[in-house]
């Protein structure tokens, strides 16, 4: 069985670890990763990293806001956070990686290439999500957002055509720590202390073989 705390006692002597020790990281599927799961994992698998475990994240938006939790970032967070609420659910699935043979920073700057690239790979230039933050983070700017044509003409639209404060932008399905190996142990201590380790959050296979086929992370509900 792994041993979380030994984990973490290494980890506070990180860079003392021999090129043959394993070295730890993550990546966490969002609530709108559900249908990507399985291709993520394989991914993984392809790329050689040892899958120590997957932990259910009962509260997503607790935890996206303890990783992010500055007033600029939350200007991001806070809006993305209540559409996966109002769109997918609140609920992720965080996966426990390790890698041996390997410096540590070369370990998180490879598993963050991975997450860059498989991002990209489900990335969709034809659909991004607006938000109206104005009353979400209690910002209002009097914005107005337009449609304007290739004339210069502005196009009528059925929503948003109040004033607000907008942000457009396309949302990810998938988090790791930026290439740092300070952050990445500051964030894997952050979901310790969050409780996110703890046994009673271990997926067992039965449920990610039911998060494979049916594509929702629902499951964790009752575990």
């Amino acid at each position: 069985m792994f041993d979380c705390n030994k984990m973490f006692s290494r980890l506070k002597d990180y860079q003392s670890m021999t090129f043959e020790e394993e070295k730890y990281s993550f990546l966490i599927v969002k609530p709108n990763g559900a249908r990507h799961f399985r291709t993520y994992v394989e991914e993984l698998k392809k790329q050689k990293y040892t899958i120590i475990g997957f932990f259910a994240i009962r509260d997503f938006g607790a935890i996206n806001i303890a990783l992010h939790n500055t007033k600029k970032k939350l200007r991001h967070i806070i809006p993305i956070n209540n559409m996966f609420n109002t769109f997918f659910s609140n609920y992720a699935i965080l996966i426990l990686v390790a890698k041996s043979h390997i410096s540590y920073d070369d370990f998180v700057r490879e598993l963050c290439e991975l997450k860059v690239r498989v991002r990209n790979r489900f990335k969709t230039p034809e659909l991004a999500y607006v938000f109206d933050i104005s009353t979400l983070i209690n910002d209002q700017q009097n914005q107005v957002l337009k449609i304007i044509d290739e004339n210069g003409q502005e196009v009528s639209k059925s929503d948003m055509n109040e004033k607000g404060t907008f942000k457009v932008y396309w949302v990810n399905s998938l988090h790791s720590p930026d290439p740092d190996v300070n952050v990445t142990i500051w964030e894997m201590q952050i979901l310790r202390q969050n409780g996110i380790f703890e046994e009673e959050n271990k997926i067992p296979d039965n449920l990610i073989e039911a998060i494979y086929r049916y594509e929702t992370f629902t499951f964790v509900k009752d575990m």
